[in-house]
């Protein structure tokens, strides 16, 4: 049983060609459109870690849940997510 060889590389492109042009685009400088993201991204991380604190410091009550048979789920969810981390 003959069977052909797959090729890996395109013609005439040997190993550290094909690790350059993969490569290319994680090593290439970041543009002002990956900075506007990232910005974005932490800021938004940063929001949410400021309404865990608010929530963990103040009750759930600051979410507006003002029946206290309501506040149970937050309180379960907030239970175990500590146990998660």
């Amino acid at each position: 049983m003959h069977q052909e060889s797959a090729t890996w590389f395109p013609e005439g492109m040997d190993d550290g060609e094909l690790t350059e042009r993969l490569c290319h685009t994680v090593d290439a400088a970041n543009g002002l459109r990956w900075w506007l993201v990232a910005g974005i991204s932490g800021g938004l991380s940063l929001l949410l870690l400021v309404g865990l604190a608010q929530v963990f410091g103040q009750g759930v009550g600051l979410l507006g849940i003002n029946i206290p048979v309501a506040w149970g789920f937050p309180i379960v969810n907030t239970i175990l997510s500590l146990i998660h981390i």
